[in-house]
């Protein structure tokens, strides 16, 4: 889709027959080319908050359907959800164990080793209440998972489920990325996470912040 910069030039371009560049500093067709500059960056950086609070949850989505895949898309039962549950959770202890090993005795923790331990243990927290997940214990809804092709819009038809530790399964809804409830930011909502933290800025968050 042509940009507002775009259009904007390409009117001018029409009405000056194609002269541009000698436009005066502070004519009329100037702060149009400005104004529509500014609307297209301000544009272009909600686009990247909106892409960084909605990856969690596209990264999820695409581990379990990548799972399903590799079970010819078959509908689990609660052990072996579970049992994925324990691979997404613990998919980041390789890299955690390499970032601590790499580092100095008496030498206090990088960020990327903080960020990495308080991850594992937001996941287990979330996990230990109730794990948000595509549900795919049953046919149809494992079908609706394996039709996905990556888009955000499309992850509102699927059915979500949260399953605990214990083995419980209740229904879920799909989580909001931005959401907040109570002066709290919902599942997801930090952005830095991905998993089920309440806090308004959860402590991986805090770390990524404070590291920049």
């Amino acid at each position: 889709m042509p940009s507002s910069l775009q259009k904007t030039r390409k009117q001018i371009a029409k009405k000056r027959n194609g002269e541009v560049n000698a436009l005066h500093a502070k004519s009329r067709d100037s702060f149009r080319l400005h104004k529509a500059a500014v609307r297209d960056q301000r544009l272009e950086k909600l686009a990247a908050a909106r892409g960084k609070k909605e990856q969690p949850i596209l990264d999820r989505v695409a581990f379990f359907h990548e799972e399903l895949a590799k079970k010819d898309n078959e509908a689990l039962d609660v052990e072996a959800v579970q049992s994925l549950i324990q691979k997404f959770i613990h998919q980041y202890d390789e890299e955690y164990d390499s970032v601590k090993k790499a580092r100095r005795s008496g030498r206090p923790p990088s960020t990327k080793e903080d960020m990495l331990k308080l991850k594992i243990k937001a996941l287990e927290a979330e996990y230990e209440k109730g794990f948000v997940l595509p549900d795919v214990t049953s046919a149809e809804s494992a079908k609706l998972l394996e039709n996905w092709k990556g888009e955000w819009a499309y992850l509102s038809t699927l059915s979500w489920v949260k399953v605990s530790s214990t083995g419980q399964i209740r229904a879920a809804e799909l989580p909001s990325k931005d959401a907040k409830v109570g002066g709290k930011t919902t599942q997801y909502g930090c952005g830095y996470c991905g998993a089920g933290c309440e806090a308004y800025m959860c402590d991986v968050e805090r770390i990524a912040r404070y590291a920049m």
